[in-house]
C-alpha cells in the first residue's frame, strides 16, 4: 500500500480544518480563491458598460484538494466535448502552488468559458448547501458524485440537463457571423443547475405525472437563476440603485435569458423595448393554465408569485426604515430560506402548487415562529390572488395519529428501522396493507436562522409506492391497454425528539381516507396523458439508448420500463413551444 505524500496529507488536513471556519477566516488563510465570471451575460454587461456594473466580477470559491485541470473538483467535471464534431477542447490548467487557473483571462477563450460555467455551478451548489438555506449536502439525481458539464455541447439554441448521461449541456449558435454561448449566461447556467439540484432532492419529480409537477421543475430552475443572482453583491446593489426599492419593475433580475432573446427573438419583444425569454414580472393565474401542456408556461404562475412576494417584502422593510440595498438584501435572503427550505417539506412525488405553498409556510414557521414582518401573510395573499385555493390557514395539513411508539434515533439512522416504523403505522399513514413500498430518502438537516443561531435538527423520511394504471380506450391510440404508474407516497418531517412537524402525502386508490384522493389523482393522470398525446409532445426512445449523448432532445421522453410506460421531462432552458426568430 502506497504512503500518501506529506504534501497530499497536509492538504487534506488543511481542507478538513477549513470546513469548520468562517468565510472571513478561510479568506485570511488563503483557503478561498478568486475567479472571474459574468454575473448576468455579455449582452447585459454591454448594456451597463458605462456604469461599470453587471459585467465581469471576481467571486471567491472555497478551495479543496480535488480542484484540478478542466476545471474539475469532487462534485463537478468540465468536459469540453462537442457532440457535433467529436472534438474535445483543451481544458484550462490549474496551478496547485498559486491556487489559480492559468490562461482563463480572455472572455473569448474556451478556457474562460470552462471556468465561468464551472464557477457558477459550484457557487450555486454551495448556495443551496449553506446552513442558511438547506443545511445539508445535496446529492445528484444519478449514481455517482460528479456532474459532467459540456460548455460547448452542440450547435443549437438551447441548454439541457440530462440525468441519464449525468450531465449539463450548454449549446451555442451563430448570429450574424458571431457565436452566442449559453455557457456565458448566468441565467441559463443557474436554471439548468437548478434542475440538477432539484432532481437530487426529489428525483421522482422527473417522472411526468402532471403538468404542475413538470412546471414546478421549471419554476425551481428559474427561481434559482433569480435568487442566486441576488446573492451576488454587485447585482443586488445595481438593482437597488436603479430601482430604489421598486423591485417589481426592475427588469434586470426579473427577465431571464436576455442575450439569447436579443440575438434570436428581436421581433417578439420590440414593442416593449425589452429582450427576454421568460419573465418573473407577470400576473399569470391558475385558471390560465388549466389545459396547459407546456411546463415553462405553467411555471410562470409560481415564478411570478414568488417575485411579487420578494417585491412586497422589500417594500415592507423600506417602510420600516431600511435603505433599498438593506431591504433587498434582507428580503432576498429570507426568501432564499422560505423558497428552498420548503423543498424538505414537499411530497416525494407528483407535487402540486398548493403542496408547495403549504410547505413554504410550514417550513417558515419552524424557522421564524413569530413572523414579526408578517411575511407569511404576504405569501398567503399573493398565492390566493393567483388562484391557488385552500392554502394554510384555510386547510392545514392533516395531523398524524400513530398507533405504535417509536424511537426517532433508530429511525433516523437506519432505513430498515424506518421501514418497520412505516409498516407498523400503515393505517395511520394511508399505506395500503399489502402494498410494497420503498424508503426513497432519509436524511438530517443542520440549518441556522437569520443571526446564524443553530436551529433544531430535522429528520426527513420519504417513502414511495406505485400503482399500475391501465390506459383504457381508443383515445390513447397505440398506447391503449398499456400501463403507466400512479406515484404515491409521503414525506415525514420529525424534530430531534421524534415529534412530527409536517406530513405531506400523495394517496393511492386502495386506502380508506386517501381512496377518494387517489381516485381523483388517477382520473387527472389519465386526462393529462391524453392531452400530451393530443399535443404530440412525446419523443419515444429506446430505453437501452437512454445514456447516449444527443444534441437534439424532445421536451418529453417516453419509453417502456418493463411492462409499464414511463414519461420523463427533458429539463431545458428554452420553452419548446416557441419558434424563435419568427
Amino acid at each position: 500500500m502506497k504512503k500518501k505524500s506529506k504534501k497530499r496529507f497536509s492538504e487534506e488536513k488543511l481542507y478538513d480544518v477549513s470546513l469548520r471556519l468562517s468565510k472571513d477566516d478561510r479568506d485570511m488563510l488563503g483557503l478561498r480563491f478568486p475567479v472571474k465570471i459574468f454575473v448576468q451575460d455579455p449582452f447585459v454587461a454591454r448594456q451597463h458598460e458605462e456604469e461599470g456594473v453587471l459585467g465581469l466580477e471576481e467571486i471567491q470559491l472555497d478551495w479543496e484538494p480535488g480542484v484540478d485541470d478542466g476545471p474539475t473538483n469532487s462534485r463537478i467535471a468540465i468536459v469540453d466535448y462537442n457532440i457535433n464534431t467529436g472534438i474535445i477542447a483543451k481544458p484550462v490548467q490549474w496551478n496547485r502552488q498559486t491556487k489559480q487557473f492559468v490562461g482563463a483571462d480572455d472572455p473569448k477563450s474556451f478556457q474562460f468559458h470552462q471556468v465561468n460555467v464551472w464557477a457558477i455551478i459550484q457557487n450555486i451548489l454551495a448556495f443551496f448547501e449553506d446552513p442558511r438555506v438547506m443545511g445539508r449536502p445535496i446529492p445528484w439525481g444519478f449514481d455517482g458524485n460528479r456532474l459532467i458539464v459540456l460548455p460547448h455541447a452542440s450547435i443549437e439554441k438551447n441548454a439541457y440537463y440530462s440525468r441519464k448521461s449525468k450531465c449539463l449541456q450548454f449549446c451555442f449558435f451563430i448570429h450574424e457571423g458571431e457565436p452566442v454561448y449559453t455557457c456565458l449566461s448566468h441565467d441559463i447556467i443557474a436554471h439548468e443547475t437548478g434542475h440538477a439540484i432539484l432532481d437530487g432532492i426529489r428525483p421522482y419529480y422527473f417522472e411526468l405525472s402532471s403538468i404542475q409537477t413538470a412546471g414546478f421543475h421549471e419554476f425551481i430552475a428559474d427561481l434559482t437563476a433569480i435568487l442566486s443572482a441576488l446573492s451576488t453583491t454587485q447585482v443586488r446593489h445595481a438593482i437597488a440603485d436603479v430601482s430604489q426599492g421598486d423591485i417589481w419593475n426592475s427588469q434586470v433580475i426579473s427577465d431571464l435569458g436576455e442575450e439569447f432573446a436579443e440575438k434570436d427573438s428581436k421581433k417578439r419583444y420590440e414593442s416593449a423595448q425589452r429582450y427576454y425569454l421568460r419573465t418573473a414580472q407577470n400576473e399569470k393565474k391558475m385558471k390560465e393554465i388549466e389545459n396547459e401542456v407546456i411546463p415553462h408556461n405553467c411555471s410562470e404562475v409560481l415564478t411570478g408569485a414568488m417575485f411579487k412576494i420578494l417585491a412586497h417584502m422589500t417594500t415592507c422593510l423600506m417602510k420600516k426604515g431600511h435603505t433599498p440595498k438593506s431591504a433587498l438584501w434582507n428580503a432576498s435572503t429570507h426568501l432564499n430560506r422560505m423558497a428552498f427550505r420548503a423543498l424538505d417539506y414537499c411530497p416525494p412525488v407528483d407535487i402540486q402548487f398548493v403542496d408547495y405553498v403549504q410547505a413554504v409556510i410550514r417550513a417558515d414557521e419552524q424557522t421564524y415562529p413569530m413572523d414579526r414582518h408578517e411575511y407569511r401573510k404576504i405569501v398567503k395573499e399573493v398565492f390566493e390572488s393567483r388562484g391557488i385555493e385552500e392554502i394554510y390557514p384555510k386547510k392545514p395539513p392533516k395531523s398524524v395519529e400513530l398507533t405504535w411508539k417509536y424511537d426517532i434515533s433508530s429511525i433516523a439512522n437506519s432505513r430498515t428501522a424506518a421501514y418497520h416504523f412505516l409498516n407498523d403505522n400503515r393505517e395511520a399513514l394511508d399505506i395500503p396493507l399489502h402494498q410494497d413500498f420503498q424508503i426513497t430518502d432519509l436524511y438530517y438537516t443542520d440549518k441556522v436562522a437569520g443571526a446564524n443561531e443553530s436551529l433544531p435538527r430535522e429528520i426527513i423520511l420519504e417513502y414511495v409506492w406505485k400503482e399500475d394504471v391501465l390506459l383504457k380506450g381508443k383515445v390513447f391510440g397505440q398506447l391503449e391497454n398499456k400501463k403507466i404508474a400512479l406515484l404515491c407516497g409521503g414525506t415525514l418531517v420529525f424534530d430531534e425528539r421524534g415529534n412530527i412537524l409536517h406530513w405531506s402525502k400523495k394517496g393511492g386508490t386502495q386506502t380508506g381516507e386517501a381512496e377518494s384522493e387517489g381516485k381523483q389523482r388517477k382520473t387527472e393522470l389519465l386526462a393529462f396523458v391524453k392531452r400530451l398525446l393530443e399535443a404530440d409532445l412525446i419523443g419515444w426512445i429506446d430505453a437501452e439508448a437512454c445514456n447516449t449523448l444527443t444534441a437534439l432532445q424532445p421536451p418529453i421522453t417516453g419509453y417502456q420500463d418493463g411492462n409499464v410506460l414511463k414519461f420523463e421531462i427533458t429539463p431545458q432552458f428554452l420553452n419548446p413551444s416557441k419558434e424563435l426568430g419568427e
